[in-house]
């Protein structure tokens, strides 16, 4: 998904255990802080993690939660972004 010029991919979607967040724009390969909620339809928050970009990516193990479909939203550099996820 995009948003001005910041690119992510989220992968594989559907996902089981673990969902990559990669970067589309970080051709420097440093580490970049970002925090990223995880809400249920209903707007529940069911995650909430801080951490980094290392080398453009991140992985979300999401083996925990329940199957379905998730919001994800992602907080870095100032901006907020939000997509879909399944979960099987």
């Amino acid at each position: 998904f995009r948003s001005g010029k910041q690119q992510f991919t989220l992968f594989p979607n559907p996902v089981s255990d673990v969902l990559v967040i990669q970067g589309m724009n970080d051709p420097s390969g440093l580490s970049q802080a970002l925090s990223v909620s995880v809400y249920n339809m209903i707007s529940q928050q069911m995650m909430d993690v801080h951490a980094a970009f290392i080398n453009g990516k991140f992985e979300l193990n999401v083996s925990r939660l329940a199957r379905g479909m998730y919001w994800i939203e992602i907080n870095t550099s100032g901006k907020t972004f939000r997509t879909k996820f399944v979960k099987d």
